[in-house]
């Protein structure tokens, strides 16, 4: 198991990084914007950022206005990826044991998480832009560029089946992958081969 401080460890290693356009409504505290590592989402993909979420995000929930509900919005997200990467690589590895402690494994590796968060976070926000319903100028350009975010998340494999565009959704189990055979690395059993014979 682990408890709430190696989760909220986890959470704060990376940023949604300052928004670079003079005209964004809010301030955002230096809790959402810089992580512990010092990586933002954007390093991970270009398009997920502040500005971006903001533009796309529906005006029902108030969160074009409201700061408080725009920043509780942005860290939900970053429980969800945290709990989808302690879900991947922790709770579903073959290695799990309900029993015990893996609060120590997770802070003496903790930037093993850093990549999977972050490939994780940029997924969650090139979702968010797909599937919104919100109207404005840019609507017609996201209508236009639904494919191109479908490319950018799922990748692309010719009629073969033969990856050609490696997606964000290679690169996470990539980085989960490697993250994984960190934390609970493969052990090998050697028997003396004259008795299987």
């Amino acid at each position: 198991m682990l408890s709430q401080q190696s989760i909220d460890s986890l959470k704060s290693r990376i940023g949604f990084g300052k928004p670079l356009e003079e005209s964004f409504p809010f301030d955002l505290g230096d809790d959402l914007t810089i992580g512990t590592s010092g990586l933002t989402v954007a390093f991970f993909h270009s398009l997920a950022t502040v500005e971006n979420l903001h533009a796309c995000l529906p005006q029902v929930y108030e969160l074009e206005t409201d700061k408080e509900a725009f920043e509780n919005y942005l860290d939900n997200l970053r429980i969800q990826a945290v709990t989808n990467s302690i879900n991947e690589l922790v709770y579903s590895n073959k290695g799990y044991n309900p029993d015990s402690d893996y609060n120590d494994l997770v802070m003496k590796n903790i930037s093993v998480f850093d990549s999977v968060i972050g490939y994780q976070l940029a997924c969650l926000l090139l979702e968010t832009f797909m599937v919104t319903n919100r109207s404005n100028i840019h609507e017609r350009n996201a209508k236009l560029s639904i494919a191109n975010l479908k490319l950018e998340v799922n990748g692309w494999r010719n009629e073969q089946g033969i990856l050609v565009q490696a997606g964000l959704g290679t690169h996470l189990k990539k980085a989960q992958l490697k993250a994984s055979r960190k934390l609970f690395p493969l052990t090998h059993i050697i028997q003396n081969a004259s008795d299987k014979w």
